[in-house]
């Protein structure tokens, strides 16, 4: 596990939400494109992001898009990996689902916004 991520996650008392934007943040995901892959609108995202609660069904299908798993999401774990889906060097081609909601292989990701204040609502 990455350092920073360590460090992040041994804070404690992180909600689903902030959970999630590790997840994103590590996957160089936008809230947007996750919108888009769970079949929801961003503002849909955002809400849920912002105090609305994730069902379960909605927290598995994220974790699945996101290569994490429920336990991290919900706290109940600090390893944010699915067992099984660590990349060895024979599996470095494999498309993961972050890169099938994001539209973009493993390989190259999109830079983020340096927008510290999104106009998204």
């Amino acid at each position: 596990m990455d350092m920073t991520l360590q460090l992040i996650i041994d804070e404690g008392g992180y909600s689903t939400a902030d959970r999630i934007g590790v997840l994103l943040f590590m996957r160089k995901m936008s809230q947007a494109a996750l919108a888009r892959a769970l079949g929801f609108s961003p503002a849909g995202v955002t809400r849920r992001m912002h105090g609305d609660t994730w069902s379960l069904a909605e927290t598995r299908r994220v974790a699945e898009i996101l290569d994490s798993t429920v336990a991290f999401i919900a706290g109940e774990t600090d390893d944010p990996t699915r067992p099984g889906m660590l990349k060895s060097e024979e599996s470095v081609d494999e498309k993961t689902p972050a890169a099938d909601a994001t539209g973009v292989s493993d390989d190259w990701c999109a830079p983020r916004d340096s927008n510290p204040r999104p106009s998204d609502p």
